[in-house]
């Protein structure tokens, strides 16, 4: 009864590192389900008239209950960002063979098999055919999946990878799982990491980051057409990231966001990889104008992982006491420092209290990507053992 209990709820089940795809199965109107403890039967609902009849004309297939939760929300993502939408097959298209290679990889561990997958191109004397050659070699090591056919399209100077599988039932099962993943997300119901993988996915296949090249000013951008959708993305980056972003043209949805903003959608894997080197060039920027990166790797230099004050703190950034406050205060709230109150002596009465604060765990993840980013020389100066992160 509680396995029940918990199935039929709104909430998503998450079991360690894997989510329980029955979460998804509730008022989906076109299909019967059959639950086991492993495994999920998609059915075909039968109509009215069918049943009247009694014609048994309904489809099914099976699939894996539990699958890895980060590969599959970060599939939702790219079944969001560039997956076809329609309720007759699974299709998913994009030029990146790597973003195809998490696309299949998870929808291999649901148990299916059998994949699809076509390639359209410009065939244009500028570009030639030897680009598609190994471009179609890249997505089939990468994949696993032999290219069925090549197909001629103007505007594709860049080829176009195309991944169906032709399963009505799959389709329905994983549009309205993304539909249910995005809506719970709304609410703050899915932990944090990943809320982060889906954006991932969104933002690898349909974000876009514009860096300025003279100052700390980024852009991020991403293109939904589907108003509902769209309203659901920007409340999700609002509600964990506290970024807001605004409409233009109907599908650009953008905005300005400042160095710890970057930082932090950097360190969580959404920015896309073909950002990386720009971004990095403009974290090295803030370091040297000791914004938010510096400031980490120098609190971390100074105190590793133990609690230190505001005065302590202050005499390692150089900066005044009630300035080192309000930026400890600040780094608190974005989640890389916690703090408690304590006595400065516990033996003395009446010895004034004082707010001591300790770097996250957040924090040193972010600081490790800074290092691995940077490669600083006072690295081996560290005695905390980062490979524990």
């Amino acid at each position: 009864m509680k396995e029940e209990e918990s199935v039929n709820g709104r909430r998503i089940e998450i079991i360690g590192k894997l989510i329980d795809l029955a979460s998804f199965t509730k008022s989906i109107q076109e299909l019967d389900f059959e639950i086991t403890e492993d495994s999920i039967t998609l059915i075909t609902r039968q109509t009215a008239h069918e049943e009247k009849r009694g014609r048994k004309t309904s489809k099914e297939i099976t699939i894996r209950r539990f699958v890895n939760a980060e590969s599959f929300t970060q599939m939702l993502g790219l079944h969001r960002a560039d997956g076809s939408k329609t309720s007759e097959r699974i299709r998913f298209a994009n030029i990146d063979p790597i973003l195809h290679k998490w696309f299949i990889e998870s929808l291999r561990q649901m148990g299916v098999k059998r994949f699809l997958a076509y390639v359209y191109y410009c065939f244009c004397q500028r570009c030639g055919k030897e680009k598609l050659r190994k471009a179609i070699k890249t997505f089939e090591q990468l994949t696993g999946v032999k290219i069925r056919g090549e197909y001629y399209n103007e505007l594709a100077h860049n080829p176009m990878f195309y991944t169906d599988v032709n399963n009505k039932l799959l389709a329905i099962f994983l549009n309205h799982a993304e539909t249910i993943f995005r809506k719970e997300a709304t609410k703050g119901n899915i932990p944090k990491p990943l809320v982060a993988k889906y954006l991932r996915g969104v933002f690898h296949g349909d974000g876009y980051l514009r860096l300025y090249r003279h100052n700390l000013g980024v852009d991020i951008e991403f293109w939904e057409k589907d108003a509902d959708a769209a309203e659901d993305l920007k409340q999700i980056l609002r509600k964990y990231y506290d970024i807001k972003l605004r409409t233009y043209y109907n599908y650009s949805h953008k905005c300005s966001i400042n160095t710890e903003e970057l930082l932090e959608i950097f360190a969580d894997g959404i920015i896309p990889e073909k950002h990386s080197r720009k971004v990095k060039e403009k974290l090295m920027i803030a370091y040297k104008n000791k914004r938010l990166p510096w400031i980490l790797l120098r609190l971390f230099e100074a105190f590793n992982n133990r609690h230190f004050t505001v005065s302590e703190a202050s005499k390692v950034l150089q900066k005044s006491v009630n300035h080192t406050r309000e930026k400890l205060l600040e780094l608190q709230k974005r989640g890389y420092l916690t703090s408690i109150k304590t006595k400065i002596d516990v033996i003395k009465a009446g010895t004034p209290v004082r707010r001591i604060f300790r770097i996250t765990n957040k924090a040193l993840r972010t600081i490790k990507l800074l290092l691995s980013l940077f490669s600083l020389p006072f690295y081996p100066l560290f005695n905390f053992d980062l490979n524990v992160l």
